[in-house]
C-alpha cells in the first residue's frame, strides 16, 4: 500500500521556485529597476536557485511568466543566450501569435505520429485504442486548423483597420494644419489691411 507523504517545501523559506522568480521580478518593477523592454539575464535570475534546482530552471520562469502575464498584464520572452525580456503589448501578442504557430505545428506531428503507427503490431484492443486517438485528433486537427483560420482572418482584419485608422488619422492631421496655416495667413493679412 501506498502512502502519501504530506508537502514539504524544499527551500527554507517555504516558496516554490517559481514564486522565487516571480516575487524578485515583481520587486524590480515596484521599485521602478525593471521596465518593459529591460532584460534579466539568466545569471540574476540562476542567482535565486539553489545548485540543486538549477534543473527547474526553466520551468520556475515559465511559470513566473505566467504569474505575471494574470497579475500584471506583461510576460517574459527568452533572449536566447542572454535572458529573459519584460514585455507588453503589442510584443505580447506576437508572443501569442508564435506559441499560436507553434501549437499548431505541434498538433499536426501528433497526429502525423498516430498515423505511422503499424497497427499489425497491435492487439485488438490497441489498435481500437489507437484508432479512436487518430479519430479524435483528426476531428481536433480539423476544428483547430478552422479555429486558426478564423484567428488569422480577425488579425489580418485588424492590421488593416489599424492601418486605415493610421492613414485619416495623418490625412486629419494634415488638413487641419493646413487650415491652421490658411487662418494665420488670413490674419497677417488683416494685420497688414489694418496698418495701411
Amino acid at each position: 500500500m501506498l502512502t502519501s507523504m504530506p508537502f514539504a517545501p524544499k527551500r527554507e523559506d517555504g516558496r516554490a521556485l517559481w514564486r522565487v522568480v516571480y516575487d524578485h521580478i515583481t520587486d524590480l518593477m515596484d521599485e521602478g529597476r525593471l521596465k518593459v523592454g529591460d532584460l534579466i539575464p539568466h545569471e540574476e535570475l540562476r542567482a535565486l536557485l539553489e545548485p540543486d534546482e538549477q534543473n527547474s530552471y526553466l520551468s520556475a520562469v515559465s511559470r513566473a511568466a505566467g504569474q505575471l502575464r494574470g497579475e500584471h498584464q506583461v510576460s517574459l520572452v527568452a533572449i536566447r543566450g542572454e535572458g529573459y525580456r519584460l514585455i507588453s503589448g503589442i510584443a505580447q501578442a506576437d508572443q501569442g501569435a508564435l506559441h499560436k504557430r507553434r501549437g499548431l505545428r505541434s498538433f499536426k506531428r501528433g497526429l502525423a505520429i498516430i498515423e505511422s503507427t503499424d497497427l499489425s503490431r497491435l492487439s485488438p484492443g490497441e489498435r481500437t485504442t489507437v484508432d479512436g486517438m487518430r479519430r479524435g485528433m483528426t476531428v481536433l486537427a480539423a476544428a483547430a486548423a478552422a479555429s486558426w483560420e478564423r484567428l488569422n482572418r480577425h488579425e489580418e482584419d485588424l492590421a488593416f483597420l489599424k492601418k486605415d485608422s493610421v492613414a485619416k488619422d495623418r490625412a486629419l492631421a494634415a488638413k487641419a494644419s493646413a487650415e491652421e496655416v490658411e487662418e494665420l495667413r488670413r490674419r497677417l493679412d488683416e494685420m497688414e489691411r489694418q496698418k495701411g
